[in-house]
């Protein structure tokens, strides 16, 4: 695992950007596009741009997603915030990994100071568990009960 910018490089590489926008014009007649924002909105794509100018440049809706534990109120805040400052929606958290039969008072809190203090609901809470070929079904549930489709402005 690498940033984009560094795997682009160690591969001689530059990014191709005309490649990333004939991708998205592709998709442009599905309902739901979803783009991976590797490793967060400030990890640099190339030598002058990160997620974040990613996230900007397709003007849709996110969905910001998170770990449950110590420090996830500070990053979570920090990302929306900075979503926000280029004008991009934010529709919501996930937070992703949430040890249920273990959480700790931190893990339990968490979920209700992020909706406060990044000031976006959490859409699903997705439970921690192995994944095989198949998503097992307590990942599947959570993430079945939120509307996806009203979240992103269908």
């Amino acid at each position: 695992p690498l940033s984009p910018n560094v795997a682009a490089e160690r591969a001689g590489v530059p990014m191709d950007w005309d490649a990333v926008q004939r991708s998205i014009d592709l998709m442009s007649t599905a309902d739901v596009l979803i783009v991976e924002g590797v490793g967060g909105v400030m990890a640099p794509v190339d030598v002058k741009h990160t997620v974040l100018d990613l996230a900007q440049w397709l003007d849709a809706p996110t969905v910001i997603v998170t770990r449950p534990g110590l420090g996830t109120i500070n990053h979570t805040s920090l990302t929306a915030s900075a979503l926000r400052s280029v004008d991009v929606r934010v529709a919501g958290v996930v937070v992703n990994r949430y040890p249920a039969d273990r959480a700790s008072v931190a893990e339990e809190t968490n979920l209700r100071q992020i909706e406060k203090w990044a000031r976006s609901p959490v859409l699903a809470v997705v439970p921690d568990a192995k994944v095989g070929p198949g998503l097992p079904a307590d990942i599947v549930a959570p993430i079945g009960t939120v509307d996806w489709a009203t979240i992103v402005g269908l």
